[in-house]
């Protein structure tokens, strides 16, 4: 019987020492400015990219204003306005803040989206952990 309760404890204990002990909210993640660069850098794949992150290049927003589609699809598939995306497929409506070249899209739930932007031309190439996706401007 003691060597039950001994086991038992033993694995309590390592239960507790293993559990994470850093508790923040999700409102002092979301708006302390150190983690939202821990989300950058882990958007980032590469030495260019993090170099480029310290550098701090700055989108200019009207660029990034419009209707954007996959280059290989006939219909649009997000619009940007000034504060808000619109996914056409999804007809929703989701916040996002562009930081230097840093795009932050709040989807439902406090999910958010990190990615790397450039916009060269009429192309916009967003990069994250997944990989490059590249729309066009829609002038369909």
């Amino acid at each position: 019987m003691k060597k039950i309760i001994f086991l038992l404890l033993f694995f309590v204990f390592i239960f507790v020492s293993c559990k994470n002990t850093k508790n923040e909210s999700k409102d002092e993640i979301l708006n302390d400015s150190s983690s939202t660069s821990k989300n950058i850098y882990s958007a980032a794949s590469s030495k260019k990219d993090t170099n480029r992150i310290n550098n701090k290049i700055n989108i200019d927003i009207n660029k990034l204003l419009g209707i954007w589609c996959y280059p290989e699809d006939l219909n649009a598939t997000f619009k940007i306005v000034k504060d808000s995306i619109f996914y056409v497929d999804a007809n929703e409506w989701y916040k996002y803040k562009l930081k230097g070249e840093t795009l932050i899209i709040y989807y439902d739930y406090n999910y958010i989206d990190t990615s790397l932007c450039e916009i060269k031309n009429d192309k916009l190439f967003l990069k994250n952990k997944y990989g490059v996706k590249t729309f066009e401007r829609f002038n369909k």
